[in-house]
């Protein structure tokens, strides 16, 4: 059961990245960071204001889906727990902290990353360093904050217990990322009819 909650838990985040990435493509269109929205640049240091807000909204939605998610669950085996078999409450709270951050790293990598791949103006193919310029610097053809997200989902999976639910959960999002890979063509397609009378730059 707890794997089936891992997977289900992963798949909910990986929707919720999907849907910014979509959201986001509709804001900013072609033009990636903001670069032309009315939005302060470099507010918080290579961040526009826009970005800090939909970075917080994040933040807000995953650590309060997080903190109803474990309420709930306590609950539902705190009649089958024995006190003296219960984990400290320190030690609950810091599992809670890094289930939250190992959701968080994962939706940002795939939100980002989803940006490009279903954006019709770069697609997955656009995703290189002379297309995208705000990205920098680049490490052998991917972003350096790849690299930087991903030592600190390592660090995550070494330090947390139950590392089949995190196996479970990196299963699922590498999965659903390769499966919207494959049926991005169709998005495409789908965004140009649907955007057909909008005078576009593409």
């Amino acid at each position: 059961m707890r794997l089936w909650r891992a997977a289900i838990d992963s798949s909910f985040v990986f929707v919720l990245a999907l849907v910014y990435a979509a959201i986001e493509i509709e804001i900013e269109g072609p033009d990636g960071w903001a670069k032309n929205l009315p939005t302060p640049q470099n507010f918080l240091g290579h961040l526009s204001l826009y970005h800090v807000y939909m970075i917080f909204l994040a933040v807000c939605i995953l650590s309060g889906f997080y903190y109803f998610r474990n309420t709930a669950i306590k609950t539902e085996s705190s009649h089958v727990v024995e006190p003296k078999k219960r984990p400290n409450l320190a030690l609950r709270i810091l599992t809670v902290i890094g289930q939250i951050l190992w959701m968080l790293i994962f939706f940002f990598l795939i939100q980002d990353l989803l940006w490009f791949v279903l954006n019709p103006s770069y697609t997955i193919n656009g995703y290189c360093a002379s297309k995208i310029p705000w990205h920098t610097p680049w490490l052998w053809g991917i972003p350096w904050f790849v690299f930087l997200g991903s030592g600190v989902l390592v660090a995550l999976f070494a330090a947390l217990p139950n590392k089949a639910d995190q196996v479970a959960s990196s299963g699922t999002f590498v999965g659903l990322l390769v499966l919207i890979i494959a049926l991005s063509p169709l998005y495409h397609k789908f965004y140009r009819h649907s955007h057909s009378k909008i005078n576009l730059k593409q």
